[in-house]
């Protein structure tokens, strides 16, 4: 699958999950729809849920991590789990990065995907959600995914390690 946008702004994998790392500090995950089909847990007969996750990722410092008081270690522990909890569940996610010091790249960027298809769910992560210096870009993510995607489920990460309690709790599984 070719990126619509240039490759440092985009990781897009057609057959592995992926946990990429830059300077340690920061995570990108993407699930491809051939790999959640593989799952044996959970029925094709159920709809599978599509979820564009907001994060960092690449972007983020190594302030920012501290600031959410987490290693890469730590991430790269429960990202994994995560993409096998979210695949055997049901979701199939899909990063978006957001850089900070280009919002308005972030932005159009975050617009076309919301438009690209009918989203179940936008997840914005805490490592945006969580530092006041990043409320600017929380408020505008929000409003941006109202007006592009009224009917998509806005959902927040309660802390660095919460992203399937945040699936399970508005999609009940």
């Amino acid at each position: 699958m070719r990126c619509p946008r240039p490759q440092q702004h985009c990781f897009v994998h057609q057959h592995e999950p992926t946990v990429a790392f830059s300077n340690l500090s920061s995570i990108v995950i993407s699930l491809s729809i051939r790999q959640a089909q593989k799952s044996h847990a959970y029925s094709m007969a159920t709809p599978r849920k599509s979820i564009l996750a907001a994060t960092l990722g690449r972007y983020a410092t190594p302030a920012d991590n501290a600031a959410m008081g987490v290693d890469s270690k730590q991430i790269m522990a429960e990202v994994r789990k995560f993409l096998a909890d979210a695949t055997e569940a049901g979701f199939d996610v899909e990063p978006l990065e957001i850089n900070p010091q280009d919002l308005d790249d972030s932005l159009a960027w975050t617009k076309a995907q919301l438009q690209s298809k009918e989203w179940d769910g936008f997840v914005i992560s805490f490592q945006i959600r969580s530092p006041a210096t990043y409320t600017a870009v929380f408020e505008t993510l929000v409003n941006t995914s109202r007006e592009v995607a009224p009917s998509t489920k806005i959902m927040f990460v309660s802390n660095a390690t919460d992203l399937m309690n945040t699936l399970s709790r508005n999609f009940s599984t």
